[in-house]
C-alpha cells in the first residue's frame, strides 16, 4: 500500500508540474502570435488595452482636449460584417456596432476621452489623428497625411497621421 501511494503521489505530481509548464507555454505562444489569422476572440485583450494606453498618453502630450479622433480598420475579413450588421440597429440606438468599440470604451472608461466620432457608423480616417490596423496586414496610406508614424503593439498597428 505504501508503494502504491508513492507511485500514485509522484505521477499525480509529475502531471501537475507538466500541465503548468505547458500551460503556460501555450499562453506565452499565443501572445507571441503574429500571423495573420483572427480567432474569434480576435487580439489579445491585453494588446487592445496596451494600444488604447499609447493612444491615450499620446494624445495627452499632444493636446489638453477630451476628445481624441481617432479612426480603426479592423475588419481583416472575419469582423467586416460588423459595420454593415450595425446598420440594420440604427433605428434604435446609433451607431451601436463599430469597428473599434472596445477602444472606444476603454478610451472613455480609462482616460475621459471620447472619440470625434462616436455615433458614426461607417468612421473615416480622414480627419483622424490615430488609425488602429491589424500588425500582419499591408501599413495604411492615408490621404492628405505629411506624415505617417507606425507603431506595433502585438498583432495591432497603431498609425499617427501628421496633417
Amino acid at each position: 500500500a505504501r508503494i502504491l501511494l508513492i507511485l500514485t503521489t509522484t505521477m499525480a505530481l509529475c502531471f501537475s508540474l507538466t500541465s503548468a509548464l505547458v500551460g503556460f507555454k501555450v499562453i506565452a505562444e499565443n501572445l507571441a502570435y503574429r500571423g495573420p489569422v483572427l480567432t474569434g476572440a480576435d487580439v489579445p485583450l491585453l494588446q487592445k488595452l496596451q494600444v488604447a494606453d499609447f493612444v491615450a498618453t499620446d494624445w495627452q502630450r499632444y493636446s489638453s482636449s477630451d476628445r481624441i479622433p481617432v479612426a480603426y480598420d479592423l475588419g481583416g475579413g472575419r469582423w467586416d460584417w460588423v459595420t454593415s450588421f450595425g446598420r440594420t440597429l440604427l433605428r434604435w440606438y446609433r451607431a451601436p456596432y463599430t469597428m473599434g468599440r472596445a477602444f472606444d470604451y476603454t478610451l472613455l472608461r480609462g482616460y475621459g476621452l471620447s472619440n470625434t466620432q462616436e455615433g458614426i457608423q461607417r468612421r473615416s480616417s480622414d480627419k483622424a489623428r490615430y488609425l488602429v490596423t491589424y500588425a500582419f496586414l499591408p501599413a495604411p496610406t492615408v490621404h492628405g497625411a505629411s506624415a505617417l508614424h507606425h507603431y506595433t503593439i502585438g498583432r495591432l498597428r497603431v498609425t499617427i497621421i501628421d496633417r
